[in-house]
């Protein structure tokens, strides 16, 4: 494990600022439920991101009104666009933006509503009125300040990898940050945009890549990167749907190192935060971190006090990669009905106890682990108490590169440090630019046919239907 976790879990300060004066409602109805708890699916969002946001088939092209940097028109075509995003915005209008440097689309001045107030990058394929348009607008869209949603049902959309870029400003906020219910953030990069003196000290960039509160929201095919502190941080909000993004490149900056590398008092870096998150799914991600002064894991149940105040229950995480090559890639706390499913979780192994798997901490129930490849699960070291419990834990169909032995193996369970993973051999440290695809297994993998049907989701990470051979392997991706 990583010094920060020998010295104990560090509480996460930007959480104390913005999630404190939310808990007391939330701890009245959120004590510990002793026994285990399966996810209940009937609770959990619809996995299919085009059915929770509105058809573009169903658009009306009277509500269009296009956005082109440089133009002087009022908006009905490409011709005669608008040099910037109106404010207010309007519900029920469609905001098609050319390529361009625009300012940060404001909220704050529009009332809630049931119609929806989208931002839709154009493309060569997808860009309303063909009247005035060249192929030169379908490039790059950016934002270069921070953007705050604050009013519900709001799509920014950028429709292909990249289409929209927001860039973070120098603070202790998010790049992008959602306060509301019902927004969808699709094909979005999220930049961080850290900058550093020669020193390695934090002196540009915002401290998060994206900030979420709230219900009924879904993030998908983002790109979060380049933070001073978290890629993601999750509190207080249920339903939520976080699906194909990658998260990476995070830089563990504060003022609570020796020496201190930036201004603000919690600088450990997660790359999937999460407080309060309740029947939610977290799918086909790919969280990749390097080891760096303060970077922690690629997902943190947060270990906000009191006990009851960041608890997570009712969640799915399935298809997902997480590699870390310092201290623990998953640390799960405060926790009820967590189905762990078909997940990689893999990174640089110590030796002993010490490295790169899973560690399972206080007040956990219903977590059930079902063919993951995991390094290992270590229950917290630093408390005797912690331990496993057959009436709170579960699992089978698992590879562990290694049995520390603190979870029980169960008969259709593995053990090899040799994944034969495509693009990964030995215990390597790597960094952020390692793709995906290198944790495709090959055919002599021991991951390969090892796996269950019973609650395997039907795709793998990249949408491969499953299975492709005998039967179900292990891991978020399908040997074909």
């Amino acid at each position: 494990m990583k010094k920060v976790l020998k010295q104990g879990i560090p509480a996460k300060s930007i959480y104390k600022l913005l999630f404190l004066p939310l808990c007391t409602a939330f701890c009245l109805c959120a004590a510990a439920c002793p026994g285990q708890s399966a996810t209940n699916p009937d609770n959990l969002p619809d996995e299919d991101i085009e059915a929770v946001i509105p058809d573009p088939a169903t658009d009306n092209p009277a509500n269009y009104v296009y956005v082109r940097a440089g133009a002087s028109g009022s908006g009905e075509n490409w011709s005669t666009a608008l040099a910037a995003l109106p404010e207010p915005l309007e519900r029920g209008k469609v905001y098609w933006m050319a390529a361009g440097e625009y300012p940060s689309p404001s909220f704050a001045e529009i009332a809630q509503g049931d119609a929806w107030i989208q931002i839709r990058h154009a493309t060569q394929e997808s860009h309303g009125a063909e009247l005035g348009w060249q192929a030169s607008y379908a490039q790059q869209s950016i934002f270069p300040q921070n953007i705050d949603v604050s009013v519900d049902r709001v799509i920014i959309n950028g429709q292909v990898e990249d289409g929209f870029k927001v860039l973070g400003e120098y603070g202790p906020s998010a790049a992008l940050e959602v306060h509301a219910n019902h927004v969808a953030l699709l094909y979005i990069d999220i930049d961080g945009n850290f900058q550093a003196n020669a020193a390695g000290y934090h002196i540009d960039g915002s401290a998060n890549g994206l900030q979420l509160f709230r219900d009924d929201n879904v993030v998908a095919y983002c790109k979060i990167h380049d933070c001073a502190d978290d890629g993601v941080a999750v509190g207080t909000s249920s339903r939520l749907l976080f699906k194909y993004n990658r998260v990476y490149r995070l830089m563990g900056k504060g003022n609570d190192g020796d020496p201190p590398t930036g201004p603000y008092g919690n600088g450990h870096s997660d790359g999937l935060e999460i407080a309060a998150l309740s029947d939610s799914i977290i799918e086909g991600n790919y969280v990749a971190m390097a080891s760096r002064g303060g970077t922690t894991a690629c997902l943190y149940f947060n270990d906000l006090p009191p006990p009851a105040a960041a608890r997570c229950s009712n969640l799915l995480i399935k298809n997902n990669v997480f590699y870390f090559d310092g201290s623990f890639a998953v640390y799960v706390f405060q926790a009820e009905g967590i189905q762990f499913v078909n997940n990689t979780v893999w990174g640089y192994y110590e030796g002993g106890r010490w490295g790169s798997g899973m560690v399972v901490g206080q007040d956990v129930n219903g977590l059930n682990l079902k063919n993951n490849i995991m390094l290992f699960v270590l229950f917290d070291p630093f408390d005797d108490s912690v331990n496993f419990n057959a009436s709170r834990h579960s699992g089978s169909n698992n590879l562990f590169g290694y049995d520390l032995g603190d979870w029980p193996l169960a008969t259709s369970d593995k053990v090899s440090s040799n994944v034969d993973f495509s693009g990964l051999s030995g215990n390597p440290r790597v960094d952020e630019s390692l793709a995906p695809t290198a944790f495709r297994l090959l055919s002599s993998s021991p991951a390969v046919n090892a796996g269950t049907a019973d609650g395997a989701p039907s795709k793998d990470f990249e949408g491969t239907a499953r299975p492709q051979g005998a039967s179900i392997d292990i891991g978020a991706f399908e040997f074909r």
